[in-house]
């Protein structure tokens, strides 16, 4: 069994909604399915994939998008560490910036400064 969390937004506008679907809802989706997969509750394990960002492990990005993939690298890690013994592992994807409309409706504020740290986009049809 496997759950992929992968919902995410951009924009700082809304800073509750950011924080709602990038940090909370995965959050939920990861501990209701321990609780139907874990061998604790009879399943047989399985693997939680949430898929975090680059701006998870670094900075340069805009603030509140930034701390929700913190949020979600810092959970995976805590949560593996938490409920391995439950036979889910618990993994995040760090995927660098891809060149989407995401990234033009100001996610990076500085893409230069992001090549000068050896982070750069990979086009979106890559």
């Amino acid at each position: 069994d496997i759950l992929i969390n992968n919902a995410g937004i951009a924009g700082e506008n809304e800073p509750e909604l950011l924080v709602d679907v990038n940090l909370k809802a995965l959050v939920v989706a990861s501990y209701k399915i321990i609780d139907r997969i874990g061998k604790q509750n009879g399943g047989k394990g399985g693997v939680i994939v949430n898929m975090a960002s680059i701006a998870g492990i670094a900075s340069g990005i805009s603030p509140v998008y930034c701390a929700t993939k913190h949020g979600v690298v810092g959970f995976t890690r805590t949560l593996q560490l938490s409920y391995g013994v439950t036979g889910v592992r618990v993994l995040a994807i760090c995927p660098s910036f891809t060149n989407t409309p995401i990234i033009k409706m100001g996610v990076v504020n500085d893409l230069e400064y992001l090549k000068q740290e050896g982070i750069d986009t990979v086009p979106a049809d890559v």
